[in-house]
């Protein structure tokens, strides 16, 4: 054991790389390992510091142990929760002791294992290894939901980490003080290459000097291009840990000190899915302006030095044309939409990414928004940094996560021609893609990263381990072309009546909503299926194999039983537009935005027994009603074309509209005269509204409906609606007059009296004719 734990610092000092220790055992033999490993740690890694990391830290006896031990230690020891896993990002230890015996979930593991540098150790603490295989773990109590228990949990997602431990040439596995695994031997030693800075630069030579790669140099070096042109965009993209953030920070600080000496004041906006993930940025900014002697300044999501603001906002909250410089940090974490919009906030626009992360970034910005920039971007310069800021690029440990978080899964390459029919349609057990299977299961998963801007290794955990979770696929013979991930839902029994009276239990998200906001706990009864995720191989997108998919999915479930199929999304006129076209009844949309996206989500039913379609039918003609009335709050910033996809998707029925005599002839003066929409706003909202709901109605252009929703429904202002429909303000009061008008001429029309119309119309040109003249 002595041997092995030396040959580890050994080698991760001679490749500046990382290596992994697993102390397997129980309770009395892991502290007697860990003592004996940490001393001989201290020995070989002296003043360095150590970030222990478990559950509970306030009562959690190995912390205990360590804070009592560390007296006896030159290493520097901090204790940290899982819980704050997305803080430690940006920092940086030579040790990290991880007590994993009650398991850990994905995220963690990607996040905190990112933190040590090269040469480093890390260790996992496990109780004895066919133990841990089968232990209830943190992941299990997360999604464990009515009417399964912990002992329903299917437990691959350790099998799975063990079983990558063991395939790992960095990882040394320790049970009861014996060796059952030991490191590879590799017969090299890497240090650091000589750095060459440019001979001639825009920027200061100080700020190239603080770069760690000959990467950040070249990208200093290529962005200067664009900052002397104040105009493009520049795309940065690499794996976790290769100092994007970092280096962005730096040339920010290097635009500071050249717009110092040019007497110039510089607007930057960053943007990012949260703020947390920006620290980094701001921390190198303030180390390049400390190098160049300027002073900085703090605030709440901002920075700024004399030259230089540099302000954190919300990608949903961008805003066009109000900046000179904008920073995209992690935008493959953001909605292409907000993208696009993205690109109209300033001249000048970094896009940074990461390609393969724990966050789950998805592909989707490589693979649709960068061709868009590719077609409409004169001038666009894209960059990938390879090499790792913290450790060697042959790192073990980066190897590992990448294997077991399914990091860099991608879908399989299919070059042939197929028709709809070629497909087959199948449902894959996790068991056997886990360990028989693996390029399968890569190539399954690899689908939905390319497919989904927001996936996250704690995704797969789900799938390895929720006994409610499942898989289906279309293939083209041996190679998977669209992938789902479902979730089964309902069964609930007595469960639903205490959902009903207000008990919160986890999962079951659409009974969950349907009980809460319709009553019908009965609906909770029902067995349904819940599609998480529905992706198709990115090259062959708009050519049916989802419907083909979902065709395929239902057929399945109407012959097992199954009283419904459902899905909850980030509601866009196009995703939308897909559930519709295949038959799904909006339910429910929440009445709050995403924080990131500014996306309002959206659930969807489709019955698939008679005793369903009773309670779809319910929610269906509620929902109508109260989506309506409410389109002027909670969904006052709710698109006019996704609010229009919406109320068009509504069944319309036969309906009276009820007005008195008095209410009539005041429409009609606000149609034919002088009165306003200010004083008719009652009466043009109870107009409008059954326009929408009415089976008969007059002929208004897509444009107008949504000039009728927005200014009528949602009442949004003149200068809001203006910029959402791109037209002027003029423009839009005279198409609502005509769309007034075409309304009380149908729905007044036994009502309107001809000679008052004719002479109401006189007199409004004649005062128009009045004000034109005394301009």
């Amino acid at each position: 054991m002595l041997k092995e734990i030396k040959n580890c610092i050994s080698e991760a000092k001679k490749t500046r790389e990382r290596r992994l220790i697993v102390l397997a055992g129980k309770e009395r033999k892991l502290r007697y390992m860990l003592d004996l490993s940490l001393k001989i740690l201290d020995r070989a890694f002296k003043n360095k510091t150590l970030c222990f990391l478990g559950f509970n830290i306030a009562e959690n006896d190995i912390a205990a142990y360590l804070e009592e031990f560390k007296k006896n230690l030159s290493l520097k020891l901090e204790f940290f929760g899982y819980e704050s896993s997305e803080d430690l990002l940006g920092t940086s230890y030579d040790i990290l002791v991880m007590d994993m015996r009650r398991g850990i979930m994905p995220n963690d593991m990607g996040r905190v294992m990112s933190i040590v540098r090269g040469p480093g150790i890390i260790i996992m603490i496990l109780p004895e290894i066919e133990k841990f295989k089968n232990i209830s773990t943190l992941l299990h109590e997360r999604f464990i939901a009515p009417p399964y228990s912990l002992a329903d949990a299917r437990r691959n997602f350790n099998r799975w980490l063990i079983e990558k431990l063991f395939e790992n040439d960095g990882v040394a596995v320790i049970e009861n003080g014996k060796v059952l695994k030991s490191i590879k031997i590799k017969n090299v030693k890497v240090g650091r290459k000589k750095l060459k800075l440019p001979e001639k630069s825009l920027f200061p030579r100080k700020i190239y000097e603080m770069c760690l790669t000959q990467n950040q140099i070249t990208f200093l070096s290529l962005s200067e291009k664009l900052i002397e042109a104040k105009k493009g965009v520049f795309v940065l993209t690499s794996h976790r840990g290769r100092g994007k953030s970092s280096v962005l920070g730096l040339m920010l600080s290097a635009l500071s000190k050249i717009s110092l000496d040019r007497k110039e004041k510089i607007t930057a906006l960053i943007t990012s899915p949260k703020f947390r993930n920006i620290a980094e940025v701001f921390r190198f900014f303030k180390k390049g302006c400390k190098v160049f002697g300027m002073n900085v300044k703090e605030g709440k999501e901002e920075i700024c030095c004399e030259s230089l603001t540099l302000k954190y906002v919300a990608p949903y909250q961008l805003k066009s044309k109000n900046s000179d410089i904008l920073i995209v940090d992690e935008a493959a974490a953001i909605p292409i939409n907000l993208l696009v919009r993205s690109l109209k906030v300033s001249p000048l626009v970094f896009y940074s990414t990461t390609i393969h992360g724990y966050e789950g970034c998805g592909r989707v910005f490589q693979i649709r928004f960068l061709e868009k920039l590719r077609e409409k971007v004169s001038n666009l310069i894209e960059y990938e940094m390879i090499t790792p800021v913290r450790y060697s690029e042959d790192d073990e440990i980066e190897k590992f996560l990448f294997r077991a978080l399914l990091l860099d899964a991608e879908p399989p390459k299919i070059e042939n021609d197929f028709s709809l029919e070629d497909l087959s349609y199948k449902e894959p057990k996790i068991e056997n893609l886990l360990f028989k299977n693996e390029k399968l299961l890569r190539e399954i998963y690899g689908i939905f990263i390319n497919a989904h801007y927001r996936n996250n290794p704690n995704d797969f955990g789900v799938i390895c381990d929720a006994p409610h979770h499942s898989l289906r696929t279309l293939f083209l013979k041996d190679l998977p072309i669209a992938s789902i991930q479902l979730a089964e839902e309902g069964s609930l029994g007595d469960v639903a009546y205490e959902m009903y009276f207000g008990k919160i239990y986890s999962g079951n998200l659409i009974p969950d909503r349907v009980i809460k906001h319709y009553r019908i706990a009965e609906f909770g009864k029902l067995k349904g299926m819940r599609i998480v995720r529905i992706a198709v191989h990115h090259d062959f997108f708009d050519r049916g194999i989802g419907s083909k998919a979902l065709t395929c999915l239902e057929k399945e479930l109407r012959e097992k039983g199954y009283d419904w199929i459902g899905s909850s999304f980030g509601a866009t006129p196009k995703l939308l537009n897909f559930w519709l076209k295949n038959g799904y009844k909006i339910v429910h949309i929440s009445p709050m935005e995403n924080p990131v996206t500014g996306e309002f989500s959206m659930i969807v039913i489709k019955p698939l027994s008679k005793k369903c379609e009773k309670y779809v039918s319910i929610m269906e003609r509620e929902f109508k009603l109260k989506f309506i009335d409410s389109l002027v709050d909670p969904f006052y910033k709710l698109d006019t074309r996704l609010a229009l996809k919406i109320l068009k998707s509504f069944k319309p029925e036969p309906t009276k509209l009820e007005m008195t005599e008095f209410q009539w002839k005041r429409f009609f003066a606000y149609a034919f005269s002088s009165l306003t929409l200010e004083t008719c706003r009652d009466l043009a909202y109870k107009v409008a509204k059954h326009y929408f709901l009415a089976d008969k109605k007059p002929e208004l252009t897509s444009l107008q409906e949504r000039i009728l929703i927005g200014r009528v429904l949602q009442a949004k202002d003149w200068s809001f609606l203006r910029k959402e429909l791109k037209k002027g303000s003029v423009f839009l009061m005279i198409e609502l007059r005509d769309i007034v008008r075409k309304l009380a001429e149908f729905y007044g029309k036994d009502k309107l009296d001809e000679t008052e119309k004719k002479k109401m119309l006189e007199y409004r040109e004649a005062i128009r004719e009045m004000k034109r003249n005394s301009n």
